[in-house]
């Protein structure tokens, strides 16, 4: 009833992928960038906020 094609056509008999046989341009555009963990990102952005705290404190000569 639904047979799939096994070289990866459609049913109906029309192509799989039409622009299969073309470099797709907006592809080389892509660039895989490195993921950072988001507990680690969480972290950092904790740290620099008690930072950013500190360094305030420091500036405004915190009470001792």
């Amino acid at each position: 009833m639904n047979e799939r094609d096994p070289r990866g056509g459609r049913p109906d008999g029309g192509a799989a992928d039409p622009a299969g046989d073309r470099p797709d341009p907006a592809r080389m555009d892509r660039i895989a960038l490195p993921r950072l963990n988001p507990w680690l990102a969480l972290l950092i952005l904790v740290l620099l906020g008690f930072g950013y705290i500190g360094l305030w404190g420091w500036l405004l000569g915190g009470q001792p």
